[in-house]
């Protein structure tokens, strides 16, 4: 058996080697000495170069790498902040401040009112409005709060009345306040919940 050299020179009929010409476009690109534009994009190191630049005009339009940002709808830029993973509060919830701020505002929206279905419907959502909103006034942020309040018609034939509610939280942190009104007429109970938010 005999192995013949074939000479490197082109022959007549086959074509040359563009890869040569190809990887010195890409290191010209590289230091920019071609433009962009300017290279051929059907060749594998063309559409390399093409997603790398993409990669770094994306990343340039973000500012760098500043964290995550996006454009609400009137166009100012809004930065998303990344969680603290604190388990628990700096300060625990003030219970006994919420339940008085929940027997005050029960006081004051339901003393001297008669009982009317529908006139009650609405003062149970406000009253549950004016109790979450000063509750939350009182400075604990990292705290979500649950308020409900129920009014209902005292009869004297149907006088006992129980209020029940189950949940799954963590009992060190999450807490919750009540706070009753009771007149000729009518009862409100107002429950205000404050949980946790890791």
């Amino acid at each position: 058996m005999s192995i013949r050299k074939q000479s490197m020179a082109p022959t007549e009929g086959r074509r040359k080697s563009i890869y040569a010409s190809e990887r010195k476009q890409s290191f010209d690109r590289m230091s920019g000495s071609i433009p962009v534009g300017s290279e051929r994009r059907g060749s594998i190191a063309g559409r390399r170069m093409s997603i790398s630049e993409r990669k770094y005009s994306m990343a340039d339009s973000l500012g760098g790498r500043t964290g995550p940002m996006s454009a609400s709808k009137d166009g100012r830029t809004t930065i998303k902040y990344e969680n603290t993973y604190k388990t628990e509060p700096d300060k625990t919830f003030p219970i006994y401040e919420a339940k008085k701020i929940a027997y005050e505002v029960l006081q004051s929206e339901l003393k001297g009112r008669e009982y009317d279905k529908d006139e009650c419907s609405r003062a149970s959502r406000n009253i549950s409005d004016r109790i979450k909103q000063q509750v939350k006034a009182l400075g604990h942020p990292r705290f979500k709060i649950v308020c409900i309040v129920t009014i209902g018609q005292f009869k004297a034939s149907n006088p006992s009345l129980s209020f029940t509610s189950r949940f799954i939280w963590n009992d060190k942190v999450d807490n919750f306040a009540e706070a009753t009104f009771k007149s000729r007429d009518l009862f409100g109970v107002a429950l205000v919940y404050a949980v946790y938010a890791e």
